[in-house]
Order: structure tokens, then sequence, then C-alpha cells
């Protein structure tokens, strides 16, 4: 690829450049064989009335333009890829101007041309096609793209920055739970993850405690996963769990002593629960601990009647509630689909909190999804980021809307 400063010829200055170094660092980081596939995320809440583009993806239909053909032919094919690369950055339709198959598209201010040119003259070659010629214009950041299959070309793709666009993605708080049990490869792994999640730690269990001595090392964020009675699955019977006929010392004994055995948490969520968390008479000694020790609480969610969430903000407790599991069912197919509907809510809604637990798949869509879903202009926070104090009677999240 070739820069320039005006229309004559000379030294291509781009090679002396240190921001084509970083930018190609960057897509390389981030995976470039993610964006074979067309998914972005859309409005959550009207996903049965009118298919995501996950399902779209499904069906081999890009956002921009579908096929013709059943079977698309080797030109078409690499056009849709290029699609799909503009999709994947969160390009917006209405931000790209058609002429033929050329395409003027402007680019929000905080992706820079470059990136997003690396990226699709990876998927040009990776399809068999050519780059004919790239050029970057110093004086206005533009970035050009000419590209040909079979010694035919196929189009150009001229890449405007325009400070005026903003993608509007949201953030997205991931909790993963039921640290403490073991510490194996995907534990490790969970433990090291550079995607910022929330940790959450079953208390009093083998290993809590070095689990989270390692994660207060790392500087990564800790919460208590507290075990809660449920209406039908057995919960663990040892000294912290909370049940339903205990008195209010006794609770409140175990919230203490919970605190003090997961060092470093920010706040907690119910382990099980579902029937705890309807039960106000459990909930407000728990609440009342937490208020004292400056923690906050997130409802799990493990009843659809929870009244978790309600009673926390009534009290005046810094609380907010889970919108998705990622992981009920384990299965990689299941687990992605869950990590795309969180994306469709935190577009839709601003931010949106999922939890998840140590598994191989959730590990593999965090580390695979993950960053795709950064590429698009969704950020990744602990979950104590979406917590303020509470007012009675006030919904806590304000960032959603």
């Amino acid at each position: 690829m070739s820069r320039r400063s005006d229309s004559r010829p000379g030294i291509p200055a781009w090679q002396k450049n240190l921001t084509l170094v970083f930018c190609v660092g960057i897509a390389v980081i981030l995976g470039i064989d993610f964006f074979a596939r067309d998914r972005t995320p859309g409005a959550a809440k009207n996903a049965k009335a009118s298919p995501s583009l996950l399902e779209k993806a499904a069906k081999g239909i890009s956002e921009f333009a579908a096929p013709k053909t059943k079977t698309p032919s080797k030109e078409e094919r690499i056009r849709l890829a290029t699609d799909r690369v503009l999709t994947n950055f969160g390009i917006r339709v209405e931000w790209i101007k058609y002429q033929g198959h050329d395409r003027n598209v402007r680019v929000p201010k905080e992706i820079h041309p470059l990136v997003i040119y690396q990226v699709l003259s990876n998927q040009v070659r990776q399809l068999g096609g050519k780059v004919e010629s790239g050029i970057e214009d110093l004086r206005t950041g533009e970035t050009t793209l000419l590209y040909s299959f079979a010694g035919k070309t196929l189009g150009k793709i001229r890449l405007i920055p325009d400070a005026t666009l903003t993608r509007h993605a949201g953030k997205i708080a991931i909790i993963i739970d039921d640290f403490g049990y073991a510490v194996g490869d995907v534990v490790n792994e969970l433990l090291r993850l550079e995607t910022p999640i929330t940790y959450s730690i079953i208390p009093g269990v083998k290993f809590s405690k070095e689990i989270a001595a390692r994660l207060h090392k790392a500087g990564k964020p800790i919460m208590i996963h507290m075990p809660m009675q449920a209406l039908e699955k057995a919960v663990e019977n040892d000294s912290y769990t909370l049940m339903l006929d205990m008195k209010p010392e006794e609770i409140r004994a175990r919230v203490r002593k919970a605190i003090a055995a997961v060092p470093h948490a920010a706040g907690m969520n119910n382990h099980m629960g579902s029937a705890a968390t309807v039960n106000d008479s459990l909930l407000t000694p728990v609440f009342d601990e937490l208020q004292k020790a400056n923690l906050f609480f997130i409802d799990s969610k493990t009843n659809s009647q929870t009244r978790a969430f309600k009673l926390a903000t009534k009290m005046g407790l810094p609380a907010e509630s889970n919108d998705i599991f990622l992981d009920n069912e384990e299965g990689w197919e299941r687990v992605q689909q869950k990590m795309w509907q969180v994306a469709d809510l935190a577009a839709a809604e601003g931010a949106a909190i999922a939890i998840g637990h140590p598994h191989p798949s959730t590990l593999r869509a965090l580390k695979e999804i993950g960053p795709q879903l950064v590429q698009r202009g969704f950020a990744f926070v602990p979950v104590a980021e979406f917590i303020r104090p509470a007012k009675p009677e006030e919904k806590i999240l304000a960032q959603r809307k």
C-alpha cells in the first residue's frame, strides 16, 4: 500500500510510519479470520419479530447485500466478504455510498481507516483476490483500496474519516461464577484473560482464598458468590449457605463470615437461591450486612419472580440484576448465540450484564467473540462500573438509556 501527501509520485512514506505497524498489530491480535462471519448485534427485544443478524448469518446473508444466486460466484463471495468486514467494524449501511461496485465509506472517528484497510486486504487475499493498489492520503486521512479477481477489477473502497460519526454499541459486564471449587486449565485461562470480567467466588471451598489472592494481585474485580436455598436443586450444606428457616442473627453471621472468607470482594451475587431471592425475611438481613460492609449486590435472577433487586434498591443498597445466562446449555453453538444476544441487548439498551461459569465453551466465547465485539465498538467493563449509590425505587443502571 502506498501513501501520498499530494498527487505526485514519490517514495512511499508509509514504510517509515509506525502507525501502520501499530494498526497491523491490532488487526492480527483481533483475529482476522473472525471477520468471515456475518454477525452484527441488533435490538434484542425485537429478535422474534425481526431476525437478528446472527440468524441471517446462518443463512449466508450479508447485512449490505444478499447474493443473487444460491451459490455465489467467487467474485460475489469476495464482495460479500468486504461487506462483512465493514459490518464487523460497526459501519452502518447509511454511512456507505454505492457507485456501481465502488463504495465510499464514512468511518467513525474512533477507528483509523488503516485498521479497516488491513483487514479488508487480508480478506480479499484469503479468498483468492488481489489488492491492486492501496493509497492513503496524508492530507485527508482517506484510504483507498482497489481489488480484483483473476485479472478483473471488482471494485474500489474509499475509507473516509468522519469526526461526526460515532458507533452506537454499548457496555457489557460479564460475571463468571463458581470460582473456588477447582483450579485447572479453564480456570487458569480465565484468571489470565485480558477481557475485563468480574470473578465471583464461592466462600469457604477449597481454592477460594487462593483464587481471591491471585485475582487481587492481578488487580481484577472480585465478588462473593453466596450460596442460597433453591426451590428444587440441593445447595451446599455448609456454614455459609443461607436457608429460609434460619434466624436473622444466623443469616447475618454467615454473611459476615463470607465477606471475611473472600478478601477484597466489592460485591455479592446469589449462588442458586431461587427460593431465597423471593423471601424478604431472608434477604433483609443480607442486604443490611452488605450495606455495613459497603458492598453491592447483583441479583443473579435464578427465579423470574425474584424480589432481590427491588428490595435492595428499596433499602438503599447499590444493586443491579443479571440479564442473560451465557451457559445454562454448555454447547458451543448455544453459548456463542448467547454472547451475541448479550451484544444485541447492549446495543439496544446501552449496557448488559451476563453471567457464565468456568466452562470450556464459555472461555472460548470470551476469547473468540469478545475481540469481535470490541472491534465493533463494545466495551467490556467490570460490573461495578454499572453501580452507583442507590435511591429508593430508582433503577441503578443509568447507562442503559
